[in-house]
C-alpha cells in the first residue's frame, strides 16, 4: 500500500499545506516513487501533520480508510477508520469517488 497525492505548489494555499509537500517530497526515497510508503511515512510522519492526516486504500470496491487524523475525526464528526469511504453514496457516486482516489493516487 502507498500514499499518493496529486500535489504542486500552486495547489497548496496554506503553510501546513507546504510543510506536508515539503515532508512528502523529502520521503521519496526514489525518483520513480509516485508516493511514500504508507509505513516509511508514518514511521517519519511530524506529529504536527499527523491531525489532518487521512491514509486510503485504493481498490475496486471503494476507499478503505486506515488513518483518520483527529482534526478529521473532529470536523466530520465520526472516525471511518476501517471503513469505505462514501459507503453510504449510490454507486455511481461511489465509482466517482473511487476514480478520484485512484486519480490522487497515481499521479504526482
Amino acid at each position: 500500500m502507498s500514499l499518493g497525492a496529486s500535489l504542486s505548489v500552486r495547489s497548496i494555499v496554506n503553510s501546513r499545506g507546504k510543510a506536508f509537500f515539503d515532508h512528502w517530497r523529502a520521503l521519496l526515497r526514489r525518483p520513480c516513487l509516485l508516493a511514500p510508503y504508507c509505513d516509511y511515512y508514518l514511521d517519519h510522519a511530524p506529529a504536527a501533520l499527523m491531525p489532518a492526516t487521512f491514509i486510503q486504500d485504493v481498490s475496486d470496491d471503494g476507499l478503505l480508510i486506515w488513518f483518520m487524523g483527529t482534526e478529521l475525526v473532529n470536523r466530520w464528526r465520526r472516525d471511518d477508520k476501517r471503513k469505505i469511504f462514501g459507503a453510504h453514496l449510490s454507486a455511481s457516486d461511489r465509482a466517482r469517488t473511487v476514480l478520484a482516489g485512484k486519480t490522487v493516487t497515481e499521479h504526482p
